[in-house]
């Protein structure tokens, strides 16, 4: 597998984390209070394992 610093990652990438790790996102109120999704796992691609981990905030706007 090719890797260079930066480039988007390859569909066999995005495939891989999709149905390895997405699906395993469990819902988490963070430290900050805020809300959102996360997940941490490894991922099979090909002969290689990488670690990995998915994290979504929800953004809420700012009070004045």
């Amino acid at each position: 597998m090719a890797f260079k610093e930066g480039q988007p990652a390859s569909d066999e990438v995005k495939e891989a984390a999709q149905s390895q790790l997405v699906g395993q996102l469990l819902t988490k109120k963070f430290k900050s209070g805020k809300t959102g999704y996360y997940a941490q796992g490894k991922i099979q691609l090909g002969a290689d394992r990488f670690q990995s981990q998915v994290q979504l905030v929800k953004i809420e706007k700012k009070e004045d």
